[in-house]
């Protein structure tokens, strides 16, 4: 061992350096520590996004995405549980390959572009509401293909909620339900099939763009579930369609529900809207004009208790009638005429107050009306036009439905329209209304190529078929089986003949 002299005696160079370098060392692994300690702490307080492939739920969900709170792992807590159900587009079969498609929307593609783009998408975390901070439980689970309505798509979602409780710390009180297009028709025909057995697990429904018909049982169940809804759609949104949504909304306030629906209506064309509804890059999500929340905002201020909801502070969703809204329509000049390719409606106001929306109605025997159109009232003086592409033949009956915010009605005149310029054709269906098959038996001089098409209220065609008439009398059987029950309207075209009827497809 080498040694120095010094006034103060040896020095120990050996057991010094080694003390420095503890010292040296130290340090470092000190600054170190205190550099990335925050970033540690920072991503441990990041929400989490799992794929959970290849995992059953059902027979319709056999995959899922779980996202779970910042500190779901050490609080202990429950949690509010929002499940999210995709659209047509965004289905498969649960497998690690497929899963990620459902990650194209909603709450799901907000927080997948938070966590794993680091992109702020507006997905609201923590979301704070009258003074409370909440986190939602996030699940999408993945459809394998649509299930059929009335029974088992109210069993797939009670399938989900089940599971989420019995895999997650769900608090059970606050469980809402959010989905787009065919997501959006499932989410609000789940509460619509019974309120003791659906709509009161529930406490509250957002639903975008929803491809569901606006049955008026439905309607009647969900406000027995006094359940909170929230409905946005385009103005121009003939796939969902948009007098979907409306019709549901009038239907709630028809009868009075409570707490009363609320209906966002974006000025824009096509199936979209999702976008705007939840938000996404550079899109913030809508806020209500009235309570100025945002929609997870107002989704989270409800919890259900029994029959109702209330307020999360405990005070019940406040039943008293409104005051009386003022609405007044004057109606101007009003005709519905041929115009070569079907007939057009035209028809004016002079005086608008608190109109919503007018329904253009049709019959073929001037008795009973179904809806073909809706159109967004101006709320001013304004000029309407509706072109029906697919007329009855022969004689048929128009007439408008205006109906007023406070859920008032009124009618215009009924106008009797002849529609010329085909060969007369004694289309008859059996049976009608129908769960499956129906048979075509139409009898005339026409001959050649036939187009059959079933088109719903909105003039969409559904369904198409392609035959070839051989003689004058013609028998053809279609399968209706894969429709919704509803009203549609089936059209026959051939070199000389078009003609229309009204179908029902009834449940199985």
């Amino acid at each position: 061992m080498f040694q120095l002299k010094s006034d103060s005696g040896s020095i120990d160079l050996k057991h010094n350096s080694m003390h420095e370098l503890y010292k040296f060392c130290r340090a470092v692994l000190w600054l170190v520590f205190s550099i990335l300690m925050p970033a540690l702490l920072f991503a441990q307080a990041k929400r989490t996004l799992t794929a959970v492939p290849s995992t059953t739920i059902d027979t319709w969900i056999h995959g899922y995405y779980i996202s779970l709170p910042a500190n779901y792992s050490t609080s202990g807590k429950n949690y509010p549980l929002l499940i999210f159900i995709h659209g047509e587009g965004e289905i498969g079969d649960g497998s690690a390959a497929h899963l990620p498609i459902v990650l194209r929307g909603g709450p799901p593609m907000q927080i997948d572009q938070q966590i794993n783009h680091n992109v702020d998408a507006h997905f609201p975390d923590p979301v704070v509401v009258n003074g409370k901070s909440y986190e939602f439980i996030v699940m999408a689970p993945q459809m394998t293909q649509q299930p059929s309505q009335n029974g088992p798509e109210q069993v797939m979602i009670d399938d989900v909620i089940n599971y989420a409780i019995g895999h997650y710390r769900v608090d059970s009180s606050k469980i809402s339900i959010t989905g787009l297009s065919m997501g959006g028709g499932i989410a609000i025909e789940y509460p619509g099939q019974s309120a003791k057995l659906y709509g009161r697990r529930l406490a509250s429904l957002l639903g975008c763009a929803i491809a569901s018909y606006n049955a008026p049982d439905r309607a009647k169940e969900i406000a027995a579930a006094h359940l909170p809804v929230w409905l946005t759609v385009n103005s121009g949104d003939n796939t969902g369609p948009y007098g979907y949504t409306i019709g549901y909304i009038h239907n709630l306030d028809s009868l009075h529900a409570s707490p009363a629906p609320i209906e966002t209506i974006f000025n824009a064309a096509g199936h979209y809207g999702w976008l705007q509804t939840y938000g996404a890059p550079g899109v913030v999500g809508i806020t209500d004009s009235i309570s100025k929340l945002n929609v997870y905002q107002w989704m989270l201020q409800y919890r259900r208790v029994g029959d109702s909801v209330v307020v999360d502070q405990g005070t019940p969703v406040d039943t008293t009638p409104l005051p009386p809204i003022t609405s007044s329509v004057v109606w101007g000049p009003y005709t519905a005429a041929p115009d070569g390719k079907g007939v057009t409606v035209n028809w004016s106001t002079v005086l608008e107050q608190n109109n919503k929306y007018f329904i253009v109605q049709r019959s073929s025997d001037g008795i009973t009306f179904v809806n073909i159109d809706t159109t967004a009232a101006a709320n001013a003086p304004h000029s309407y036009a509706y072109e029906d592409p697919a007329p009855v033949m022969g004689s048929s009956y128009y007439r408008l439905l205006q109906v007023s915010t406070d859920g008032k009605t009124s009618y215009s005149d009924t106008m009797n329209v002849s529609f010329p310029g085909a060969a007369q054709a004694s289309l008859h269906l059996k049976p009608n209304p129908s769960s499956g098959l129906v048979y075509l038996e139409m009898t005339n001089a026409d001959l050649g190529p036939l187009e059959v098409s079933i088109t719903d209220a909105s003039g969409r065609t559904l369904r198409n078929w392609s035959f070839d008439k051989q003689a004058a009398y013609w028998n053809q059987a279609i399968n209706t089986g894969s429709l919704p029950a509803g009203t549609y309207f089936l059209v026959v075209k051939g070199p000389k003949t078009r003609a229309v009827r009204t179908f029902l497809r009834s449940q199985e």
